[in-house]
């Protein structure tokens, strides 16, 4: 989701470990640490989320969180392909 100035918006509260932010069927949201890599950001969703497809969760889309330093907001989507 994003804030009134098209930025990505982020927890209420600051995160202290990685979390699902929201999910759909084929889409979901993670707020994870900064220097986590594609494939843990990858496995953390698989691990939260099934996506009951192979190759799985694959990144869509990152941005840093602008309210909570060293963290991102990672947009998922479920590859059934």
């Amino acid at each position: 989701m994003a804030n009134e100035y098209g930025d990505a918006s982020c927890p209420a509260q600051p995160p202290s470990e990685p979390r699902v932010e929201w999910k759909a069927l084929m889409e979901m949201e993670v707020c994870v640490p900064t220097q986590w890599a594609s494939q843990r950001t990858e496995e953390f969703a698989e691990q939260q989320n099934p996506c009951g497809c192979k190759p799985g969760w694959k990144v869509a889309s990152s941005k840093p969180c602008l309210e909570h330093r060293g963290f991102d907001l990672v947009i998922l989507r479920c590859v059934y392909m």
